[in-house]
């Protein structure tokens, strides 16, 4: 949103029926139909309606033209089929959908028992409760909850026995206005939001992220919203300079001899490895945590994936749209009496919040490995961390088997009154009432948005404007936080900072998003000894490149 409006000074909004990622009916709820730019044709053959293979669908541009036909021909399909069998058809093809689940179907999810996300905890006075668990493995394990404390009584005690309790601070080296990360060096497979974002939040607090693509793979961020086909196109991705900023760029052909041994050489000097791959693809190359850690045992491994590394459903394909439906948000998300929401292509929830969530292990988890010398495996499931964020509606499902939890739309239990209202400018205002008030709808709709937000501010009513894209820009109260000025080597543009400040401060653009292969001799060089002669050998094998190698984009 805040790309579109600096760009091109337009700001997505809701698409609605217009969108290219829709809600459908099937036989037994119902599913989001998600796929990506390079699934369409899977998505096209699983569906085998001919009139698919009409040209004029050929293209996300076409395909959004054209959206009300695409879903006519679409939605046949789903209606005969259980979202088990759309599932299962729909993974056999690579296809991402998402079958959409209540909070009480996750209790019974195949992959949360798997994997025992989902725990039981005995109340003293509200009895065996299910809960979800902390959103990571930790080696394999998982950090089970505590019973919340009865009032008036003591909080069960045992923390003092909890190792991670036990650690020191971490101590950036000397200097005026090092940053809490100072010292700190991330091995960066990171790729889009929930790796990249990850990697780039690291990067802010000042570790030395090296960026890991290679010119037969590129991060897609780089190809999405491609502006032209211009010599460089692939580094003027804005949508990459957001998840890229203040990191070191390398190119390294994973799919070569000598490309894994360099990164495992690499391995031995930094301290958290950030990987967001499908399953299995840092294996197969002989650097998954087990081969790296050989070589380093201090190393902090991060594995980001859709629904963790272990489990049935380990290898699905998921879009974080995808996540929204299958962990329990879309279920809840929309108006009473009305289909479920996804937060949609242009926001992709699940992927925002599992890059903060990680970030923050990712700290502890190196704070830890300072005091004890040994790194650890850190497994995050997207899938677990949206679920995680439904902590009370899981619990309340748990707790009274009957209950049916639907939409409700703003509906909040403990408020009398809470929407969104419309206001003469035709913007909205987000409004929260502590008292029902039938007029206030006509009272906004009398009034231009601004002025109706200060005038129930200065009443004590708490109320906001719902910004898009260009009211971001305009905001003092996010200049330096969330919003950083990125000064890049081609034009100054804003990308994502911190979503909160350190003694005063926001996050700080040291470094634009690297180009493609940008630092890779300077790395090499300057951690590994290499001279012009081994950066030659390595360029004469296709190890590394400036470009993308054609047919891969």
């Amino acid at each position: 949103a805040v790309s579109g409006a600096e760009a091109a000074g337009i700001s997505p909004g809701r698409e609605g029926k217009n969108s290219e990622f829709q809600i459908v009916r099937c036989r037994d709820g119902y599913v989001a139909v998600v796929y990506t730019v390079t699934q369409w044709l899977a998505t096209r053959a699983l569906i085998g309606n001919s009139r698919l293979d009409d040209a004029k669908f050929d293209t996300r541009a076409g395909r959004r033209k054209h959206v009300a036909e695409l879903y006519a021909i679409l939605t046949p399909w789903f209606a005969d089929k259980t979202r088990a069998e759309i599932q299962d058809l729909a993974q056999a093809k690579g296809v991402p959908f998402g079958p959409i689940f209540s909070p009480a179907e996750l209790l019974e999810t195949e992959q949360y028992v798997a994997r025992g996300f989902l725990a039981d905890v005995v109340h003293p006075r509200a009895g065996k409760l299910r809960m979800p668990q902390l959103p990571v493995q930790w080696n394999g394990r998982s950090f089970a909850p505590k019973p919340s404390p009865v009032f008036g009584g003591r909080d069960g005690g045992g923390r003092e026995s909890d190792p991670l309790r036990q650690r020191k601070t971490l101590t950036p080296p000397p200097g005026e206005g090092a940053r809490p990360l100072a010292g700190v060096r991330v091995l960066d497979f990171g790729l889009l939001t929930a790796g990249a974002n990850t990697s780039a939040m690291l990067a802010d607090l000042g570790a030395d992220v090296l960026k890991v693509e290679s010119g037969a793979y590129l991060d897609p961020f780089r190809v999405v919203g491609k502006p032209d086909d211009a010599d460089g196109w692939w580094n003027r991705s804005p949508q990459f300079r957001f998840t890229n900023r203040n990191k070191r760029g390398l190119a390294l052909n994973l799919k070569t001899p000598a490309g894994p041994h360099v990164i495992c050489d690499l391995a031995k000097h930094c301290d958290v490895v950030v990987e967001n791959f499908r399953r299995g693809v840092l294996d197969r190359a002989g650097l998954g945590y087990k081969a790296l850690s050989a070589v380093n045992p201090r190393l902090v491994f991060a594995a980001i994936s859709s629904q963790g590394d272990t489990g049935p459903e380990r290898m699905n394909v998921s879009f974080g749209s995808t996540l929204d439906a299958t962990s329990g948000i879309a279920a809840l998300t929309g108006y009473e009496g009305e289909e479920p929401r996804i937060s949609g292509m242009d926001v992709n929830y699940p992927d925002q919040i599992v890059s903060l969530f990680a970030t923050g292990m990712v700290i502890t988890a190196v704070m830890e490995a300072r005091r004890t010398g040994q790194g650890c495996f850190l497994d995050f499931s997207q899938r677990e961390v949206a679920s995680f964020t439904l902590g009370e509606e899981i619990l309340a499902a748990a707790a009274n088997p009957g209950r049916r939890l639907g939409r409700r739309g703003n509906v909040e239990d403990g408020v009398a009154q809470q929407d969104t209202y419309r206001c003469r400018d035709g913007r909205w205002v987000a409004v929260t009432l502590t008292a029902p008030d039938p007029g206030i709808d006509a009272w906004c709709a009398a009034r231009d948005s601004r002025a109706a937000v200060t005038e129930l501010l200065a009443k004590g009513i708490a109320a906001a404007p719902c910004n898009d894209g260009a009211d971001l820009l305009r905001d003092p109260a996010l200049a330096g936080v969330t919003l950083v000025r990125d000064e890049g080597v081609r034009s100054a543009s804003l990308v994502k900072g911190l979503p909160y400040r350190l003694d005063d401060k926001g996050a700080v653009i040291e470094r634009a998003a690297p180009d493609l292969g940008q630092h890779t001799a300077e790395v090499l060089c300057e951690l590994l000894g290499y001279n012009e002669a081994d950066l030659k050998a390595l360029e004469a094998e296709e190890v590394t490149a400036t470009t993308p190698v054609m047919g891969t984009v």
